[in-house]
């Protein structure tokens, strides 16, 4: 019976890590610092950053997506996105060969905005940082603050984190 219990126990515990559970040592391989921006037209420009501390590629990132969640987190679109013309160019910055996509949730009013490497020397390795990724909002909005990023690596896995204010200017 000890045994089975034991078992049962390492279950739960590879179960706890794979949904979530290991956040913290997520955070330390990989931190994603964002800088709100506000503008002289009442408008928000958000700055995401990457620090890439892990021993994996990095080649997708998004904000507003807590992975293995299907709910998206970002409550206002970019400035100037619509169905039907996409994502301006005015709205979105992103380093040289990332391209951004912002994903609708079905049946939501919420979305999480993507960057993808287009090719793999533009990919994030271990021990690079990147600045660039961009998105302006018309109004502040705290998911696009204090809500999670994902990055995905080039082995398929991905890893998911909140993001962390940058204190410098």
């Amino acid at each position: 019976m000890k045994k089975l219990t034991n078992e049962i126990a390492r279950v739960i515990m590879v179960l706890f890590l794979c949904v979530g559970g290991s956040f913290s040592f997520a955070e330390s391989e990989v931190i994603v610092t964002v800088k709100s921006q506000p503008q002289s037209d009442g408008k928000y420009f958000f700055t995401y950053s990457i620090n890439n501390n892990s021993n994996k590629t990095i080649t997708s990132f998004s904000v507003g997506e807590e992975y293995g969640k299907e709910e998206s987190e970002l409550d206002v679109d970019p400035t100037g996105w619509n169905l039907e013309t996409g994502l301006p160019s005015s709205s979105v910055t992103s380093p040289q060969s990332w391209t951004p996509e912002l994903m609708l949730t079905e049946e939501s009013n919420y979305s999480n905005l993507q960057w993808h490497s287009g090719d793999e020397s533009a990919d994030l390795k271990p021990g690079q940082s990147v600045s660039g990724f961009g998105v302006l909002v018309p109004q502040y909005s705290d998911a696009y603050v204090k809500g999670h990023w994902t990055v995905i690596f080039n082995n398929a896995t991905a890893l998911t984190g909140v993001l962390t204010v940058s204190t410098q200017p």
